[in-house]
């Protein structure tokens, strides 16, 4: 339990050396603690190796550069890796000893410096950014000179040679921590010139569906905050782009549940974004691609819940965009019905699929979004998860919407006010009771005036019998 023989304190002392004749010792020492935390089972072994030291410690080490043992870095990094998989919330630690920088920058040497020891550093580094970037994407962005902007740069440009170099589970991991640092840019930081190209090239990857779904959580995510930021000018580029792509893997006869309920959520997005992208898309066959995805998903052999919730996922969809037809002033819609006047608001009930687990994770992003008054990183976690996320609640039986109200921004209120399905909801362990309790105790005139507009009850009873 003790890193075979060596106190924790001694190793400690080891790992803090800066001087060159304490590399080979450093050495030993990483092996050492690397062996110890890839075998443990618990969060327990984290009170004999704190984490507050040992992580700045192991940061410090991959910032200095090696001419000999240039596996030091690596193994030091592979060690933080070991930490933030025994306990996720330890990823705070590290972004703030600047380990999302220095992942940055191990992508870059890799990718210019092809020899073992850096490609396996660049493969260790983009695995912790991926833990980073999952729950503090604007911190790690925040953290590199130049900000969100160069760090998207800097992880596209690993993602345009990664193929090339690594294997898959490389890319998708690419994938998933430039979804996190997407979801926290301002929409002016994305660039979305350089993302939506590269996204887009493995949206049309049907053959390593992993991959194509990362792509798309990314996609989703671009679009989300170009959408929140009504960038309509990007959001038509994206289309010019991706539309042809996207309604290709719309029509996929492998396409999954998850994969399809994302596909629709970006199509809606650049829909929605203006008329003449509506028009783009429709052209290039939109409406024969629905069609035939719902006649296939209605003749399944074997319907299911997932089967039945892809349907549901569709009509509502068609029923948008026949809304947007209608506002624009067209007199069908892509099922050869008159086109409704009133737009209605196309919204994704989930992503199939998913875990418990994942929904978890997602809806703890979420509470940390709204504590922040982070309104893009809240819509992109809402886009891609749906009311699951939203509804979801805390150990006090507290909802993401009454979180919201007791800080968070007016548009914040609204966003997660219009995808809940249970607006009155009453916490049965404290005594507050609806959203619409919480808004008054709090003195929210604003939020009190968004929630009645969504169907908040002013009869509504707490625990102790009030309104």
């Amino acid at each position: 339990r003790r890193g075979a023989g060596m106190e924790p304190a001694v190793l400690l002392s080891g790992l803090q050396r800066t001087d060159d004749e304490g590399i080979l010792f450093q050495l030993e020492l990483l092996e050492q603690l690397c062996s110890v935390l890839a075998i443990a089972e618990s969060r327990d072994m984290l009170a004999l190796f704190d984490p507050t030291s040992f992580i700045p410690a192991l940061a410090a080490i991959m910032g200095r550069e090696l001419q000999i043992f240039p596996e030091v870095p690596v193994l030091a990094c592979r060690a933080i890796k070991h930490f933030i998989s025994l306990d996720p919330r330890l990823s705070r630690i590290a972004v703030r000893a600047n380990v999302g920088t220095l992942c940055l920058s191990a992508l870059a040497s890799g990718v210019a410096d092809t020899s073992e020891e850096g490609l396996n550093h660049a493969e260790v580094a983009v695995k912790v950014l991926e833990m980073l970037c999952r729950r503090d994407g604007r911190q790690v962005a925040r953290g590199v000179p130049g900000g969100a902007h160069v760090a998207v740069g800097q992880l596209l440009g690993f993602i345009e040679v990664c193929d090339a170099l690594f294997p898959a589970d490389v890319l998708e991991s690419a994938l998933v921590a430039l979804k996190g640092l997407l979801a926290s840019c301002p929409a002016q930081e994305t660039r979305a010139e350089e993302a939506a190209p590269a996204l887009c090239r493995l949206v049309g990857d049907a053959d390593r569906p992993k991959l194509q779904h990362a792509a798309l959580q990314g996609m989703a995510t671009l679009t989300s905050v170009l959408s929140v930021a009504r960038d309509v000018s990007a959001l038509e580029r994206i289309a010019e782009d991706a539309s042809t792509e996207l309604i290709g893997a719309l029509a996929s006869p492998r396409a999954a549940p998850a994969l399809l309920s994302l596909t629709l959520l970006i199509l809606w997005r650049l829909c929605a974004a203006a008329p003449a992208v509506l028009r783009m898309c429709l052209r290039h066959g939109l409406a024969p691609a629905l069609a035939a995805v719902l006649r296939e998903t209605c003749a399944s052999a074997s319907p299911s819940k997932g089967v039945e919730a892809c349907a549901a996922e569709l009509l509502r969809f068609t029923e948008a965009v026949n809304s947007l037809m209608g506002a624009s002033g067209w007199s069908g819609g892509p099922g050869g019905q008159a086109a409704p006047s009133r737009r209605v608001e196309y919204m994704p009930q989930g992503a199939y699929g998913s875990t418990s687990e994942q929904e978890q994770e997602a809806a703890d992003l979420l509470r940390e979004a709204i504590k922040r008054d982070d309104l893009p990183a809240a819509a992109a976690l809402v886009d891609l998860c749906g009311q699951p996320v939203v509804d979801a609640t805390d150990q006090c039986s507290q909802t993401n919407l009454m979180w919201a109200v007791y800080s968070a921004s007016g548009e914040l209120i609204d966003l997660l006010a219009r995808h809940t399905s249970q607006v009155n909801y009453v916490t049965p362990h404290i005594s507050t009771g609806s959203a619409l309790h919480f808004a008054a105790y709090f003195g929210r005139a604003d939020a009190v005036r968004i929630l009645l507009r969504h169907g908040a009850d002013p009869g509504v009873r707490n625990r102790r019998g009030r309104t």
